[in-house]
């Protein structure tokens, strides 16, 4: 409609539309249509009609197919909004016929939630031009609900009743022809459906829309081609019956003959993924399943330091707008890499039979739900699926009874213990998870909070998962952390919700990832309509490490200190390479290896100064450690001289005092006097040989040179890890 005149009346243009637009089921006695109103909007299409039913207990207005209810009224009016809202060219006409017993109570409330919408809708009898139209549902009057536009009386009570083929198509010519008279004017609806005995809307679109078809491409071809035809309305009409309706308003006349082309592609535009985290396409490419990415999880670690993606409400499929809150099946959300789970489930009354609802009506049972965790956990047993159960209805106390035999059956494959498993325990089982009134499983931390899912903005619910997030980091060690992402608010449902919160939801786990503060992990994350792009930056969290467990590893890196090990060999001190001394401060870390060595010496008590110890059980092998290797780094006689009070002070050497340490000191305490002006000795090492019998010389302390007696077979060993 972008290319409509704003000074034309909406009655002068061709407006193509859908007779009881929402009858999508029923059998093909009843059913009209087989496009959602989503998708018949993306068609293109801009009447609609719909037969409206109050409730005879509670104020609710439900759009009827005949007999069962499908969606509510207020969220047809939504669903016209928001297409609205993105493609501001455009309107919508919209005809309400009432039905039931309480038609009065039903007009009322209609009424009431027009009131609250004057500046979305056109009430007025008289019909609005296009600048007054666009971005707003035009009311059309019906027969038993009189508030909008009159439309003339091209639509006939009666006309719907079908013969045959040429006798239908003589009333849709004759309608037309009127229309083309009085469309300048007034609004003209002309209603290509019918029905007979036996043969329902499908059977008589079959036949008739080829026909409209072709009458439609004759007028716009023919010698005296219609200015307008007003509204079109059609059971199961093809996009290509739909174009050829739109095209009319491309004839001479209209001013404008060949953009109508243009705004079409634009509708179907509504694309809504240019929110990178939500997608509400209920397909799933395969170039998008992770289907086994809990396989790089190491066994020994916590579910719950594992950063998990999931759903809310997960099989809540339908519904409409205000209600639905995902768009992919149980199957493709497990392809996608979903691995947390929130359901509904309500026992039958009268048969012990578990439901899992979507807010109204019964799509699967809770079985079946399981049935399918199972098949999926038996092809990949390396995953882990956490399962939610929220209990509703009347008969809870059963409906936990029965949940609670159908676990006792299968131990093997589901987790209903309180603490968190490790993941060698998880793979292959469901986790059960629990909630506010169904205790079985494993507890979760209470970053979920009652009350956080209701929405005010965008900004004020990016608080709160941003809080959540911080808090699921700081325990998601030893608890299960679960941060929520859904939200409603009055005439905002999940979809809409999930439009503005999931893009920055994506954004926030990115700048997460790649800031400084690199999470661990972030537990689970819960959220409506996610996409694959949203899924993937969520799993990647388990990729890379946070900075807490990046440092501890570098620590015991320092096995510099190995090198250390050949001094500490040299029993000479040749301290002139202050450089290696500190290396030798970072022995303590060496000390590992020489350990080996103190199991010969008495050194073991020197392990207690842990961090001499380095250091001492160098000096041990430095009595028998042939100097000759040690050439290049006698620097560890310093090194003994660490462990008394310092790393270097070889003055503390002759303080030997420590009583473990003292007897190999001893051994070192004249390198340590004498040695200093010896340094120089490194090079003499090789010839230096008999230095071995200067420590024994430097040892008056008697009691000890037995040992390095003993150690010195133990000096090949040094000389080997050289």
């Amino acid at each position: 409609m972008e290319s409509i005149p704003d000074d034309k009346l909406l009655s002068a243009v061709t407006i193509p539309g859908t007779h009881e637009s929402l009858t999508l089921y029923g059998g093909p006695l009843i059913q009209c249509q087989a496009w959602t109103l989503e998708n018949q909007l993306k068609a293109g299409l801009r009447y609609f009609d719909i037969r409206v039913e109050a409730s005879m207990f509670h104020d609710i207005l439900d759009v009827t197919d005949g007999h069962l209810m499908h969606t509510k009224f207020h969220e047809v009016l939504n669903i016209l909004w928001e297409f609205l809202d993105k493609h501001g060219s455009e309107s919508v006409l919209l005809r309400v016929t009432l039905q039931g017993m309480s038609m009065k109570k039903a007009a009322k409330c209609i009424k009431t939630l027009i009131e609250n919408s004057e500046d979305r809708v056109w009430t007025k009898i008289f019909v609005p031009k296009m600048q007054e139209a666009r971005g707003k549902i035009i009311f059309v009057q019906s027969t038993n609900f009189n508030v909008g536009t009159l439309n003339h009386d091209t639509f006939v009570t009666g006309d719907d009743t079908f013969k045959d083929v040429e006798n239908k198509m003589k009333k849709i010519t004759k309608h037309l022809k009127e229309a083309e008279e009085n469309c300048g004017h007034a609004l003209a609806l002309t209603d290509s459906s019918a029905t007979a005995i036996f043969k329902g809307p499908k059977t008589v679109a079959k036949v008739v829309n080829g026909q409209l078809n072709k009458l439609i491409v004759e007028l716009q071809t023919g010698s005296n081609k219609p200015d307008c035809l007003g509204v079109i309305s059609m059971d199961f009409p093809s996009p290509d019956l739909i174009h050829n309706i739109i095209e009319v308003n491309g004839k001479p006349g209209s001013g404008s003959s060949e953009h109508p082309e243009e705004p079409e592609p634009a509708e179907p535009a509504p694309a809504e993924p240019e929110h990178t985290g939500f997608s509400d396409d209920s397909t799933l490419n395969e170039n998008s399943y992770k289907e086994k990415w809990m396989e790089s999880i190491p066994d020994d670690k916590l579910l719950s330091a594992v950063t998990i993606p999931g759903t809310h409400e997960s099989l809540t499929l339908y519904g409409g707008p205000l209600i639905q809150c995902q768009a992919w099946t149980l199957e493709n959300q497990l392809k996608a890499g979903l691995r947390y789970f929130d359901i509904r489930v309500e026992a039958s009354i009268f048969h012990n039979i578990l439901d899992v609802m979507d807010g109204h009506l019964i799509h699967t049972k809770f079985h079946e739900v399981l049935n399918i965790l199972w098949e999926f956990l038996d092809k990949h047993g390396s995953e882990s699926v956490l399962l939610r159960v929220t209990l509703q209805g009347m008969s809870m106390k059963k409906a936990a009874k029965c949940i609670k035999t159908l676990i006792e059956n299968s131990e093997d494959r589901v987790w209903t213990k309180i603490f968190v498993p490790k993941m060698q325990e998880a793979r292959g089982k469901i986790i059960f998870v629990q909630s506010t009134n169904f205790n079985v499983g494993t507890l979760n931390h209470d970053t979920f909070v009652t009350g956080d899912d209701t929405f005010k903005d965008v900004e004020n619910k990016m608080k709160k998962i941003t809080k959540h997030l911080k808090e699921a980091e700081e325990n998601c060690g030893h608890a299960l952390a679960l941060t929520d992402s859904s939200a409603t608010a009055i005439f905002k449902g999940p979809k809409t919700v999930a439009k503005g919160v999931n893009g920055q939801l994506n954004k926030l786990i990115v700048e997460l990832q790649t800031g400084s503060n690199k999470p661990d992990c972030l537990g689970v994350i819960s959220m409506d309509f996610p996409s694959p792009n949203l899924i993937q930056n969520i799993i990647e969290i388990n990729r890379k490490p946070g900075s807490g467990s990046s440092e501890q590893p570098e620590q015991p890196e320092p096995v510099q200190p190995e090198r250390a090990q050949p001094e500490t060999a040299a029993p000479e001190p040749a301290e002139p390479e202050p450089a290696e001394p500190e290396p030798a401060e970072t022995q303590p870390v060496e000390e590992p290896e020489p350990a080996e060595p103190k199991p010969v010496e008495p050194e073991p008590a020197e392990a207690e100064p842990a961090e001499p110890e380095p250091v001492e059980p160098e000096p041990a092998e430095a009595e028998p450690a042939e100097p000759e290797q040690a050439e290049p780094e006698p620097v560890e006689k310093p090194e003994p001289a660490e462990p008394q009070p310092a790393e270097e002070p070889e003055p503390a050497e002759p303080e030997p005092a420590e009583p473990e340490p003292a007897e190999p000191e001893p051994a070192e305490a004249e390198p340590a006097e004498s040695q200093p002006l010896e340094e120089p000795e490194p090079a003499e090492p090789e010839e230096a040989e008999p230095a071995k019998p200067e420590p024994a010389e430097s040892e008056p302390a008697g009691p000890e040179p037995v040992e390095p007696e003993p150690v010195e077979p133990a000096e090949p060993e040094p000389v080997e890890p050289e």
